[in-house]
């Protein structure tokens, strides 16, 4: 099905007494696309163990696309556990991805932290938001508001060297998330596209880089999409 609207002008109510796998909308059978659009999924429950998403594919080469709908899970509002799944002017109620990338159709917001030099060698060390040297401090930003993090990006002028990796990593809090990055060898770009991390409102956001003994990497430039 490609191009037309599959459901639209809906709501989707799953209410579970609790256990097992509760889905609102589920794309696992075939690889083709299914369109939403200015529909209310949501999915509430009495309690207990189970898995509770608004909505999700599951199918290797399968496209879910969802537009100017709201979603809301307990385990997570969507995932792209398989296949692609695309949202546009969509407002995920919980903010929760399932900790995996997704694809959007309007550019989101970003956030960039940039390096102008060489970065310490062996290290650990902390970026500053725009352009400044990195620090042995970390550097918080405080979040308004519930939001997404995914696509975390780094480009640099010269990678880390032969037999060096440099990792960046997205902090929540002052703890690590699974959102990183990172460049090897001759690489001056490289892209996570595959993870997302939750925040809510008034979390603080930092990131950690981690240097390795004899890297020679410059002028480096990351970006995190904010969603």
């Amino acid at each position: 099905m490609d191009n037309i609207d599959a459901i639209r002008s809906s709501v989707i109510t799953v209410k579970s007494a609790g256990l097992g796998t509760k889905r609102a909308l589920l794309v696992n059978t075939n690889a083709h696309r299914f369109n939403c659009r200015d529909n209310n999924f949501l999915i509430t429950s009495a309690g207990g163990s189970g898995s509770y998403i608004g909505a999700e594919v599951n199918q290797s080469g399968a496209q879910l696309v969802i537009r100017a709908s709201t979603i809301q899970g307990i385990t997570a509002d969507i995932s792209q556990t398989a296949g692609t799944l695309t949202i546009g002017t969509t407002n995920l109620y919980s903010s929760n991805a399932n900790n995996l990338g997704f694809s959007t159709v309007v550019q989101p917001s970003t956030t960039i932290w940039s390096d102008p030099g060489s970065l310490p060698k062996g290290a650990i060390r902390f970026y500053r938001p725009g352009t400044a040297s990195v620090s042995t401090t970390e550097v918080f930003i405080r979040l308004s508001q519930k939001c997404l993090l995914k696509s975390l990006n780094i480009r640099s002028l010269t990678g880390p060297g032969i037999s060096n990796t440099d990792a960046w990593t997205i902090r929540k809090n002052g703890v690590d998330t699974p959102l990183t990055v990172s460049l090897t060898g001759t690489q001056t770009s490289n892209i996570n596209n595959n993870t997302s991390v939750s925040f809510q409102a008034g979390d603080s956001l930092s990131l950690k880089v981690t240097t390795s003994a004899g890297t020679a990497i410059t002028d480096t430039v990351i970006q995190v999409d904010v969603f």
